[in-house]
Order: structure tokens, then C-alpha cells, then sequence
């Protein structure tokens, strides 16, 4: 059996996440949308979100059922299951052409 081996590029857009101005951080979800960093991936309800406060290009939003995958640390594949939130750096959104 041959296994064919693609890009992924080729069958899905690959977003990567953004480095935030921690400058604009925030404990108070009032203040924006919170920001998904690799301690809030999988298992770890403890983790919690910082919010922005800034401005965001839409392509950096993440909703429910997106396809995450960690970069650093742990390798983390998951499909997002939390509010809606903000791509951080060293996390990727894949979404399927």
C-alpha cells in the first residue's frame, strides 16, 4: 500500500496566532475577548484566560469547533470547546479547505 504524502496547505488554511501587547491585558472579561494560550488547551480547568483590550484582525478569532494545535510545550491537537477567543503565538487554527 502506498501512502501518499501532501502538504497540509494543500487540503487546509493554516492560521498561526498572534504575540498580544501584554500591555493590554486584562483579569476582567468585561474588558475583551480572552486570549487562548497553550495552558488553556486540553484538561487544565484551572488555567485561566487573560482578556484583550486592543485591537484584532478577525483572522485571529477562534469559535467553537476549530482545530487547534500547540506548538511549544506539550504537543497539543484539540478542537476547541471554550468561548470565543483570540489566537495567541506558538498555537495554529487549521481549518479544512
Amino acid at each position: 500500500m502506498d501512502i501518499k504524502q501532501i502538504k497540509v496547505s494543500d487540503v487546509a488554511e493554516v492560521e498561526a496566532g498572534f504575540a498580544w501587547k501584554s500591555g493590554l491585558f486584562s483579569d476582567n472579561p468585561k474588558n475583551g475577548l480572552p486570549i487562548i494560550r497553550i495552558q488553556n488547551l486540553g484538561g487544565n480547568e484551572n488555567a485561566k484566560f487573560v482578556y484583550y483590550k486592543g485591537e484584532y484582525e478577525d483572522q485571529y478569532i477562534v469559535n467553537n469547533d476549530d482545530l487547534l494545535v500547540s506548538l511549544s510545550g506539550s504537543f497539543k491537537i484539540l478542537r476547541w470547546n471554550g468561548p470565543k477567543a483570540l489566537l495567541n503565538q506558538r498555537i495554529v487554527k487549521i481549518t479544512p479547505n
